[in-house]
């Protein structure tokens, strides 16, 4: 039987391909993760642990300050997941990169990462109609994954 791609269904296997990571033939396509982070340390911890727990290849896309990460964004990758830290180098935050996604890529699921209180953290994205999850550094390995796992992305597919 001889399969004929419409309009139609080339949108939906596009679609199918870029949000559920495999493709139509069930090869394993690559993971688009956005690190804003300004400490390399903190980077490759991130790219380190999302490396060990996948068994699909990452592509990590760092990000030091606000401007960096709008121009990241700029390229029309689509992200599978945003790991965004509070205090950024610069004169805007990790908090005003969260306005940009939230706004403009709210489809981007993102932790937000600080040293600061929870409380505190929460305080500013209350006032958010989808709120990330938040990371408290120091965390262990274990407690990463725990947290991507519950915004509902299973990077071992």
């Amino acid at each position: 039987m001889e399969y004929i791609k419409s309009n139609f269904t080339q949108g939906a296997l596009n679609y199918k391909e870029n949000h559920f990571g495999t493709s139509i033939k069930g090869e394993q396509l690559n993971y688009n993760i956005l690190i804003v982070e300004d400490d390399l340390f903190s980077q490759k911890l991130f790219s380190h642990i999302i490396s060990k727990i996948t068994l699909q290849r990452s592509n990590f896309i760092i990000a030091d300050n606000y401007v960096d990460t709008i121009e990241k964004l700029q390229l029309n990758l689509h992200f599978n997941l945003a790991i965004v830290d509070v205090n950024l180098d610069g004169d805007l935050s990790g908090i005003d990169v969260f306005k940009v996604l939230h706004k403009k890529f709210n489809s981007i699921p993102v932790i937000m990462t600080s040293s600061l209180k929870k409380n505190k953290v929460e305080s500013e994205l209350s006032k958010f109609i989808h709120k990330p999850l938040f990371l408290q550094k120091p965390f262990t390995p274990q407690l990463c994954e725990l947290i991507i796992q519950e915004i509902g992305i299973d990077l071992r597919m």
